[in-house]
C-alpha cells in the first residue's frame, strides 16, 4: 500500500508545481503510512553450506575446464563473501591496489553508504585466497569476472538451497562468527 501512496503522492506533487498547476494540495500528504517491515533474514545451516560451497567449487572448476554456464570466480567470491560479509557489489569492485599485503588490510571503496571500510586481511583462509587470485591476476581487479549470478542460483539450486540470495551471505557470515 505504501508504494501506491508513494506513486500517487509524486502524482499529486507534480500536479501542485507552480509551472503545472493542476491542483492546489497534495492529499497524500495527510495520509499516515503503513510501517513497513521489509527486513529479511535468511542464513544456511552447516549441511546447505556446505552443499552449496560444493556447487560452486565444481562451477568454478568447470568454467576452467571451458563450460559456459559456470563462473570461474564463483567459489572464490562466495568465500570471500563469507570470510568478510562484503556484499556483491564491495566484491565485484574490489581492486589490487585496495588490498595491502604488508599491513593485512584491504579497503572497500564506493560501498552503498559511500564511506570506505577497512578490514583487516589477518585470517588464514582469506589470506590465502587473495594470495592464491593475486598470483594469478590478470586484471587490476581481484574479482574480473564477476558475472557470477546465474551461476550463483544454479549452484543454489543444485545444492538444495532454496529462497536464498547474495544477500544473505552476510547474514551467514555474521552467523558463524558470533558462533
Amino acid at each position: 500500500a505504501n508504494n501506491y501512496m508513494a506513486t500517487l503522492g509524486s502524482v499529486f506533487a507534480f500536479g501542485k508545481r507552480d509551472d503545472v498547476g493542476i491542483c492546489d494540495e497534495n492529499p497524500i500528504e495527510k495520509v499516515i503510512k503503513n510501517e513497513s517491515n521489509n527486513e529479511r533474514v535468511r542464513k544456511l545451516d552447516e549441511e546447505e553450506l556446505a552443499a552449496l560451497m560444493l556447487e560452486c567449487q565444481k562451477s568454478s572448476e568447470l568454467s576452467k575446464l571451458g563450460a559456459t554456464f559456470g563462473s570461474e570466480c564463483l567459489y572464490d567470491m562466495v568465500m570471500f563473501s563469507l570470510l568478510t560479509a562484503a556484499r556483491w557489489s564491495e566484491c565485484k569492485k574490489l581492486t589490487w591496489e585496495h588490498v595491502n599485503f604488508e599491513d593485512l588490510k584491504m579497503t572497500f571503496v564506493e560501498r552503498k553508504n559511500d564511506e570506505d571500510h577497512h578490514f583487516s586481511i589477518e585470517d588464514p583462509d582469506l589470506l590465502e585466497l587473495l594470495r592464491n587470485r593475486f598470483q594469478n591476476a590478470e586484471s587490476g581487479m581481484v574479482f574480473p569476472k564477476p558475472e557470477v549470478r546465474k551461476a550463483f542460483k544454479r549452484a543454489c539450486k543444485r545444492a538444495g538451497v532454496e529462497d536464498f540470495r547474495w544477500h544473505d551471505l552476510r547474514h551467514t557470515s555474521v552467523s558463524y562468527a558470533l558462533m
